[in-house]
C-alpha cells in the first residue's frame, strides 16, 4: 500500500496504576490478571490476529511457523479470553485508540494519562498502526501521474481536517495537541464544550499527556497484519479450538500450518 489517509493505534489500551513497564502490562494481560473493556472474545481475536501474525509468518521468505509453544500460548489465551465492563481494577484494556477524541474519552474516565500498548503476547511489542484507508498505484494503469495527484490531493488540509482518525501530517497533527491543551470553555479548544455531569466544562490534555501522546505516535514502527485470505484462515480455524473441544492446540496449530503454507506458495507462484 502507498499511503493512508488516517489512522488509528492499539490494540491494547492499558490504565496503569500499579505496572511500570509495557512488559508488565502485557504480562499481566496475558495471564488473566485485567479485566477488558468493551469487548467479547470474538472481537479481540479479530484484533489480536492484525497485530500478532508477524509473529509467525515471514513475508519476505513466504513461510509460516505456527507450530511452536508461542503459538500454543497464544490460542489458550484467547480461548479463555473474559471480557469484562469495568474501569475499577488496577488495570484496564480497552479498545484501539482511533482518534484523539477517543484518547481523550478514556483520559477523562481514567482521571490521568492511559498508557497504550500492543496486545499481549511472548514478545510484548507495542502498538501497531491501523490505516482505515488505504490506497495503491496499481502498475497497470495507464494514469499513473493521475494517481499520484490524487494522492497527493488526500494529504491537503482540507481532507485531511475532515477525517475522524489521527492526521497523517505533522502540522495539523500539533495543531490538533495544541487545542487540546486549550481550557475547555474557550471556543477554539478542540473539546470545547465536552462537560461533565454537573455542566462544568472537562479538564483539557495536560502537557504531560501529550507529550505522552506525541512520543507514542513517533515510536510507531508496525502495520497491522492485513492479508484477508490468512487472516481467515486463521479465524477459522481458531474458532474451532473454542468450539470443539476435542481439538487440541496443535492440532489446530497444524491444520493453520498446512493451510497457510499452501497459501503462501501459492501465492509466490502466481507472482
Amino acid at each position: 500500500h502507498l499511503g493512508a489517509r488516517r489512522y488509528e493505534v492499539g490494540l491494547l489500551a492499558a490504565h496503569l496504576r500499579n505496572r511500570d513497564t509495557t512488559a508488565d502490562i502485557h504480562e499481566a494481560a496475558f495471564t488473566g490478571d485485567v479485566p477488558f473493556v468493551g469487548i467479547d472474545r470474538n472481537g479481540y481475536l479479530s484484533r489480536a490476529i492484525q497485530q500478532t501474525m508477524h509473529q509467525f509468518i515471514d513475508v519476505n521468505t513466504n513461510s509460516c511457523a505456527f507450530e511452536t509453544e508461542t503459538f500454543y500460548r497464544w490460542m489458550e489465551f484467547i480461548k479463555n479470553f473474559d471480557g469484562m465492563m469495568s474501569l475499577t481494577s488496577p488495570l484496564n484494556a480497552v479498545l484501539p485508540i482511533s482518534n484523539l477524541s477517543a484518547y481523550y474519552q478514556f483520559v477523562t474516565d481514567a482521571g490521568e494519562t492511559v498508557i497504550i500498548t500492543g496486545v499481549p503476547g511472548e514478545t510484548a511489542e507495542g502498538p501497531a498502526v491501523m490505516a482505515q484507508d488505504t490506497f495503491a498505484i496499481s502498475s497497470m494503469t495507464e494514469h499513473p501521474d493521475q494517481c499520484w495527484a490524487f494522492l497527493m490531493y488526500l494529504m491537503e488540509d482540507a481532507p485531511q481536517q475532515i477525517l475522524s482518525g489521527f492526521r497523517m501530517r505533522r502540522d495539523l497533527m500539533e495543531q490538533e495537541l495544541a487545542a487540546a491543551m486549550l481550557p475547555n470553555d474557550e471556543e477554539n479548544a478542540l473539546f470545547y464544550g465536552w462537560t461533565d455531569e454537573n455542566n462544568e466544562p472537562l479538564p483539557s490534555l495536560t502537557e504531560e499527556t501529550v507529550a505522552y501522546l506525541r512520543e507514542l505516535i513517533d515510536s510507531l514502527d508496525y502495520v497491522r497484519f492485513s492479508d484477508e485470505d490468512v487472516i481467515n484462515i486463521v479465524t477459522e480455524e481458531v474458532s474451532s479450538y473454542f468450539s470443539e473441544p476435542e481439538f487440541t492446540a496443535q492440532e489446530v496449530a497444524a491444520r493453520i500450518q498446512d493451510r497457510v503454507s499452501t497459501y503462501l506458495e501459492e501465492t509466490k507462484e502466481q507472482s
